[in-house]
């Protein structure tokens, strides 16, 4: 908690110091300045110790205009507690800069007052935005008055006509008090359903286009095309009318109806859509068949509607400017298909023909043409292509054989790409032929009689490509049957399953791996169990015998066996995540180069050796001697490789980030930032059998008294004990790369101790481990009680807490665990020193439960430092 809040000042007061904001204190009994953010010299120009220059600098800052205001605001601080200003100041250049003052004042629990905090901030840009509003403001108040376009504001509820322009004074008729007072039905004469329309559709769609009849001052009806937009004035809301003056249109509509009265007789009853329109873009005439076509109740409907042909009734963009293009060239368009839009959106097809009529001076006066609605052709057509399409870009292979010779009629690219073969090469081969490294994994016969009896066969086919690459394939077969239902030619799919089936492996591999590590690490545990009476009670033995005695040398002999016995279990417990890691923070480099320091004594002279340190350096939280065992192990391993031929052997170092959505596992790191070793050699090789097995504890390729087979399987545990992995790349006659990830380091961890008495509690299953302890703990000078059942010993040690200063806990208490028996006695007797024996490294999953680790075997010097450091 307190580095949380240590963090959170440090934060806090870089903030201050470094942001936006210039943080100050002001004595309210003297309202002189006491202290101000070092940021006020970056904002205003001046140093600190210039602004808190008794009697204070801010005062002479303010401006003249804005100081009464400030100074009369400022007494009303001591009654609201808190106030808001904005002012400006001169910087140190001249300069005047807007700032808002936001000010608390801070009284003790009595209500005096004790301080005054502000925060101020630059808000000079914010005015300027201000003041180019305000201007932009009368720059538009100015284009409404004098555009030359008919302009009115109405009330979005009542239809109120709020103000006009002086275009709509000139239409109208009236002056501007005359429409204010007016309302828009008035002036409408298209009667409620438009008025409540207007409403209606600017409230939900927030825009309205209408041909409405509008009657001015003079009595007239005018036809308009009136466009409305409902637009946000401040915090009102207004509707914005646009109207055009089109009577004169109107009456040209007209009279071209009353032409297209006379051939209504032929065209209505024409199947075969008919249309005038202009040059333009706007209908003149369409028959009935013409808007049944297109989804519009009349040609009337269809007229009015569309009133741009090239946005609204061409399907494609730029395609009515193609159709005209053309026309002109040509003087008469004959059935060009084209894609037109129905009145629901829908895109149809038709078969367009087309010819202009010329007016007077040579211009064209309009266009006429005939179409015929082809969607149902293309339709077929389009599936039949959408069809062909799909099964020539598809990820998956499909092929046609034919039924008797079994010979590939049709294969789309990806066929090819999944088997490695050129398309000339599928077509007309034999099928079965295809796979000709592995034709026993085809199944060529199975697959033959499930055709002939119609039936749907399904399996998985492992072959190796042309390039040498291996492939799985998941191989569907479907018989095809014509109109009477005999079968004829077949459909096989194929779908690439290789990546699918190298994770399967990978998977497999792990799995693998995993359950030989928790088998070693039960053997080391037992192993530990053992080991820990027999060197307690030789180290007793030790200490009983003289200096002379004939039996020190066996018992030293013993000593010595049990120790390379330990570190042999502690290489099986590091494979299996359950070793003695002593985690600190350590950097990658200096371990690496001590390493090969050591190494270069014994390299063979044609053995060159690179290291590469990375860009910057690489911290993990690991026991440096284990990682130097590591590199040591990897170095040993290439070294090895190379031994006949020699080569090179490289080592890096770099930073990794493994992205979400990659495996984990110990093969392949989990999402995270890594550091990364890498050792690469240009040795023989490993083939994929050999990769599957060089993890496993006890295999190795070197001849008798070269090597246990346990380095390469002790990085393996090394990487897995801290949450890496370590990923093997190699193929022989090319050499193999090791690259290991270990997780970036964390923050360091302290255990928390507490006090020691000379009376310790042993609770142990183990007997014999018990009275080794007992006996070791004699020779350290404290009294022993010692216990198998936990709940006894726990209920021993509430009834006299006091009693025992020190208790020593196994792993495993026949029905409760170590940590659970020392967190019971934890909370009994908070100064009581906690040791938990373990045969694996529990350090960091026991804070605040235990005060220190032991792993068995349990030495007496080991246990001794333990005591010794515990104050």
């Amino acid at each position: 908690m307190n580095n949380l809040a240590s963090s959170a000042g440090v934060a806090l007061g870089h903030l201050m110091h470094n942001g936006p904001v210039v943080v100050y204190t002001v004595d309210p009994a003297t309202m002189h300045t006491t202290t101000v953010s070092s940021n006020v010299e970056r904002e205003l120009g001046y140093t600190v110790q210039e602004f808190l220059a008794p009697p204070g600098l801010w005062r002479s800052l303010l401006h003249p205009e804005d100081a009464p205001e400030v100074f009369g605001i400022y007494p009303r601080l001591f009654e609201a507690g808190e106030i808001s200003l904005e002012y400006r100041l001169r910087r140190k250049d001249g300069q005047w800069r807007w700032i808002r003052d936001d000010v608390v004042l801070r009284c003790d629990s009595g209500g005096k007052p004790l301080e005054i905090v502000g925060c101020a901030y630059d808000i000079d840009d914010r005015k300027l935005r201000e003041r180019v509003l305000g201007q932009e403001a009368t720059l538009f108040e100015a284009m409404f008055r004098e555009h030359r376009a008919v302009m009115l504001l109405l009330d979005p509820d009542s239809l109120d006509l709020l103000d006009a322009n002086h275009a709509a004074l000139h239409f109208y008729g009236w002056s501007l008090e005359e429409l204010r007072a007016m309302n828009f039905r008035q002036v409408c004469q298209d009667g409620p359903a438009c008025h409540n329309a207007m409403v209606q559709v600017c409230r939900e769609a927030g825009s309205r286009e209408a041909v409405c009849r509008h009657r001015v001052a003079e009595g007239s009806v005018r036809d308009v095309d009136i466009r409305t937009t409902r637009i946000h004035v401040g915090e009102r809301t207004v509707l914005f009318c646009v109207i055009s003056d089109i009577t004169a249109r109107v009456q040209a509509e007209e009279a071209l109806r009353e032409s297209e009265a006379r051939l209504r007789s032929i065209s209505e009853n024409s199947v075969e859509g008919i249309f005038q329109s202009t040059p333009q873009g706007r209908f003149l005439w369409v028959n009935p068949a013409c808007a049944r076509i297109f989804g519009y109740t009349s040609p009337a409907e269809m007229i009015v509607l569309i009133r741009d042909i090239a946005s609204q009734f061409y399907a494609d963009d730029g395609a009515r400017n193609a159709v005209l293009t053309a026309l002109q060239q040509e003087g008469i368009l004959e059935r060009r298909e084209v894609r037109l839009r129905r009145r629901d959106g829908h895109a149809i097809w038709v078969s367009l023909s087309m010819w202009t009529v010329m007016g007077e001076g040579g211009a064209v006066e309009r266009i006429e043409g005939v179409m015929e609605d082809i969607t149902a052709r293309k339709m077929a057509e389009s599936e039949r292509m959408l069809l062909a399409t799909a099964v020539e870009q598809a990820g998956e292979g499909m092929a046609i054989v034919t039924g008797g010779t079994w010979r590939v009629e049709y294969a789309n690219p990806a066929f090819g790409r999944i088997l490695g073969l050129e398309r000339s090469e599928l077509l007309g081969s034999v099928f079965f032929e295809l796979f000709g490294s592995r034709r026993t994994s085809v199944p060529a016969r199975d697959i033959q009689q499930a055709m002939l009896a119609g039936q749907e066969w399904t399996g998985l086919i492992r072959d190796v490509r042309p390039d040498l690459r291996p492939v799985a394939v998941e191989a569907v077969f479907s018989p095809i049957r014509d109109d009477c239902g005999r079968v004829g030619n077949t459909v096989v799919l194929l779908r690439d399953v290789s990546h699918q089936d190298r994770l399967e492996n990978r998977l497999r591999r792990a799995q693998k791996l995993e359950a030989v590590g928790t088998l070693a690490g039960g053997i080391a545990h037992d192993f530990n169990n053992i080991l820990t009476p027999i060197l307690l009670n030789a180290e007793v033995g030790m200490q009983l015998l003289g200096r002379g005695d004939i039996l020190r040398r066996p018992l030293e002999e013993i000593i010595q066996a049990g120790g390379r016995a330990r570190q042999l279990i502690k290489q099986i417990l590091a494979f299996s995540r359950r070793g003695d890691l002593r985690a600190a923070r350590m950097e990658l480099a200096p371990i690496v180069q001590e390493a090969l320091r050591l190494l270069r004594s014994s390299l063979p002279p044609d053995v060159e050796v690179r290291f590469d340190a990375g860009a910057e350096p690489l911290e993990v939280m690991a026991d440096p001697s284990l990682v130097h065992q590591m590199v040591t192990n990897l170095a040993d391993n290439a070294l090895h490789a190379m031994q006949v031929r020699g080569g090179r052997l490289e080592i890096r170092l770099e930073k990794r980030v493994v992205p979400k959505g990659e495996g984990s596992g110990g093969v392949a790191p989990g999402p995270g930032e890594y550091a990364m070793l890498a050792v690469s050699d240009t040795g023989h090789g490993m083939d994929q059998a050999l990769l599957d097995r060089i993890f496993t504890p006890f295999f190795t390729t070197k001849k008798p008294g070269e090597g246990t087979g346990m380095g390469l399987s002790t990085v393996y545990g090394i990487a897995r004990s801290q949450g890496g992995a370590v990923r093997v790349e190699s193929s022989l006659g090319k050499g193999s790369l090791f690259e290991v990830y270990l997780p970036l380091a964390g923050p360091d961890v302290d255990l928390d101790r507490g006090g020691l008495r000379r009376r310790a509690l042993v609770v142990d299953t183990q007997a014999f481990s018990r009275r080794a302890l007992g006996m070791t703990l004699a020779e350290l000078g404290y009294k022993s009680a010692m216990m198998r059942d936990a709940g006894k010993a726990l209920k021993a040690f509430g009834r006299a807490p006091h009693s025992f200063g020190l208790v020593l806990a196994g792993e495993d208490l026949n029905g409760m665990s170590g940590r659970g028996f020392l967190k019971s006695c934890r909370e009994l007797r908070r100064d009581a020193v906690l040791v938990l024996l373990t045969d694996r490294d529990e350090s960091g999953a026991v804070l605040g439960v235990a005060d220190a680790v032991l792993q068995k075997p349990v030495s007496t010097g080991a246990l001794a430092a333990v005591l010794q450091s515990v104050p």
